[in-house]
C-alpha cells in the first residue's frame, strides 16, 4: 500500500517552489504544502503537521535558522525532519543550521535523486522512530498497570506477562490454564479450543487462584483475543479481587452475626430459665449431700452461674452495651479461669497458674476479663495438639514508656497489674503477626474457628483501658499480655 507523504516546501522564490512542485509530483505519494515565509510556514505546519519541511535559509522576516527553532520549541512539531536547502557555501552555515535543528542540508539547484532519495530516507526514519516510541509507550503502560497482564498462543502457552501478574501468582508458569482449579482450567480449556475467527472478548470471570503469592487469592479474568499476523494471540487481564471477596465474606458473617443478636433476647431469656433450675437444684444437692458429691454440685452451679453470666454478656453486645466497670482483684479471675480451662485443655498439656500476692485492684468486669483469659487459653490450647505447657501469671509493675510500647504498641506508660498467658506451642507465623487481632482473621479451619476471639479480647481490653499485646516466634511458643491500669499502687 502506498504511504503518503506530506512535504511543507517553504521558500520566498516563486520559481524554486515550482520547480519543487514538478520534481516531487513525478514520484507517487507526495502531498505537497506551500509557504513563502518563515510565519506562514509555522502557521501551515501547525494546522497541518508535515512529515517533512524543504526549507530555504535566506528569506525576508523569519529566516531559515528561526523557522528551525521554533518548530523545534513546538511540543507537537519538533521531531518533524528538516532539510535544509540553501546556496550558501561553508562550515559556518552548516554548524548554525545543526545548532538550529536542522536534519539535512541540500545546496541549490537541487538535485532530483538526491531529494527523492533524502525525503524517503529520512520520513521513513522518522516515522520509525515514532512507531518506536510509541511501542515503548504501550509497554511502558501495560508494564506499569495495575492488573495483571498476559500474553499467550491459543492453547494458553504464556508468552508474555508483566509486573504485576507476577506480583500476584510468583513466577509465571508455562502455561495459563495452570494459574487455576481443575474445573476452571478444564471449562477454559473448552472455550479455546472452539474459538471462532472473529476477534472480540469471549470470556470474563472470577475465580479463585490455584497460584497466588497470597493464599485464598481471587482475581476477575477478563480473556480478549487480538488479531495477530502470526495465529491467534490471547490476552489475559487479572485484575486482583481478594481483598473485595475477603470484605463480602466478612460482611455475610457480619450479618449472620447480626441475626443471632437479633434472636439473643428470646434465647437467652429461655436458657437462663434453665440454667436457673440447675442452679436451684445444685444450691439443694450442695446443702444435704456428702461432702465429695455437694463439692461436685458446687462445680455444677457455678458453671451454670457462669453460663447465666455469658448469656447476659451476649444480650448486651447483641444490643450494643457495655457491662459496667468496678473494682476486681485479678488473682481471683485468673485462678478461676485456670480451674476451667484445666476441663478445657486435656491431660495432654500441663497448666500452671501463678498470683503475686498483694495485686493491686483494677476496674473491670469479672465475666468479661475471665472471657479473655479463656480464649488466650483455648488458642494457646490449638497451638499445642501434641501436648505442652501452658502457664498463667499476674503480676505488678510499673512501666516506662520504652517497656511498654515492647509489651503493646498502644501501650502508655504507668501503674499496670499484668497478666501472662504463655505457652509452648507452634507460635504464630511472622507474616499474620499484623493481622492477628483483625475481625474474623483465623489460621484455624473455618469450620472450625469464627476468627472474632482475639478481636473480641481486644475489645473488651480497650472497654477495661487496658491493652493486649504478643510476642511469639515460630516453633517456640507464643506469650499474651494483658494490661490493666491499677487502681492503686502496690502494698
Amino acid at each position: 500500500m502506498q504511504t503518503t507523504r506530506t512535504v511543507l516546501v517553504v521558500d520566498d522564490d516563486e520559481m524554486t517552489r515550482l520547480i519543487l512542485r514538478v520534481l516531487l509530483e513525478k514520484e507517487p505519494g507526495h502531498r505537497i504544502l506551500f509557504a513563502e515565509n518563515g510565519d506562514d510556514a509555522l502557521a501551515v505546519a501547525s494546522l497541518t503537521p508535515p512529515d517533512v519541511v524543504l526549507l530555504d535559509i535566506v528569506m525576508p522576516g523569519l529566516d531559515g535558522f528561526d523557522v528551525c527553532r521554533h518548530l523545534r520549541a513546538n511540543p507537537v512539531l519538533r521531531h518533524v525532519p528538516i532539510i535544509l536547502l540553501t546556496g550558501l557555501a561553508g562550515r559556518e552555515f552548516r554548524l548554525r543550521g545543526l545548532e538550529a535543528g536542522a536534519d539535512e542540508f541540500l545546496n541549490k539547484p537541487v538535485d532530483l535523486i538526491e531529494l527523492r532519495t533524502r525525503i524517503r530516507t529520512i520520513t521513513q526514519l522518522n516515522r520509525f522512530r515514532r512507531l518506536c516510541d510509541e511501542q515503548a509507550r504501550f509497554e511502558a503502560a501495560i508494564a506499569h498497570s495495575p492488573d495483571g497482564i498476559v500474553l499467550t498462543d491459543a492453547s494458553g502457552l504464556i508468552q508474555n506477562s508483566n509486573a504485576a501478574f507476577v506480583q500476584l501468582v510468583g513466577p509465571p508458569p508455562a502455561c495459563i490454564l495452570d494459574c487455576f482449579s481443575a474445573a476452571t482450567a478444564a471449562t477454559l480449556r473448552a472455550r479455546l479450543a472452539s474459538l471462532g475467527g472473529t476477534d472480540h472478548r469471549f470470556a470474563t470471570f472470577e475465580a479463585a487462584l490455584q497460584l497466588s503469592v497470597q493464599p485464598g487469592a481471587f482475581a476477575e479474568v477478563t480473556v480478549v483475543r487480538l488479531p495477530w499476523s502470526d495465529g491467534t494471540l490471547l490476552e489475559f487481564t487479572f485484575r486482583d479481587t481478594t481483598d473485595r471477596k475477603q470484605l463480602e465474606q466478612q460482611l455475610l458473617r457480619s450479618q449472620r452475626i447480626e441475626l443471632l443478636g437479633q434472636l439473643a433476647g428470646g434465647v437467652v431469656h429461655d436458657v437462663n430459665n434453665l440454667l436457673m433450675t440447675v442452679t436451684l437444684n445444685a444450691e439443694c444437692i450442695e446443702a444435704c449431700a456428702a461432702p465429695d458429691i455437694a463439692r461436685r454440685a458446687g462445680v455444677i452451679r457455678q458453671n451454670a452461674e457462669r453460663g447465666a453470666a455469658l448469656l447476659r454478656q451476649i444480650l448486651m453486645f447483641a444490643r450494643g452495651t457495655e457491662p459496667a466497670l468496678t473494682p476486681v482483684q485479678i488473682g481471683p479471675v485468673l485462678e478461676e479461669t485456670g480451674v476451667i480451662a484445666t476441663e478445657l485443655i486435656g491431660r495432654n498439656i500441663t497448666l500452671t497458674v501463678e498470683v503475686a500476692p498483694d495485686l493491686p485492684e483494677v476496674r473491670g468486669e469479672p465475666n468479661q476479663l475471665q472471657q479473655v483469659f479463656l480464649n488466650l487459653c483455648i488458642n494457646a490450647r490449638d497451638a499445642m495438639p501434641g501436648g505442652g505447657r501452658l502457664a498463667l501469671a499476674a503480676r505488678s509493675a510499673h512501666l516506662s514508656h520504652r517497656e511498654a510500647k515492647a509489651l503493646s504498641v498502644d501501650a502508655s506508660p504507668g501503674e499496670f497489674v499484668i497478666v501472662e498467658v504463655r505457652d509452648n506451642g507452634a507460635g504464630i507465623p511472622p507474616e499474620v503477626h499484623h493481622c492477628v487481632f483483625d475481625p474474623f482473621f483465623t489460621t484455624k479451619p473455618r469450620e472450625t474457628a469464627t476468627g472474632l476471639g482475639l478481636a473480641i479480647a481486644q475489645r473488651v481490653m480497650r472497654h477495661h483501658h487496658g491493652f493486649i499485646g504478643f510476642q511469639s516466634q515460630s516453633g517456640a511458643g507464643t506469650c499474651f499480655t494483658c494490661l490493666f491500669p491499677a487502681l492503686s499502687a502496690r502494698r
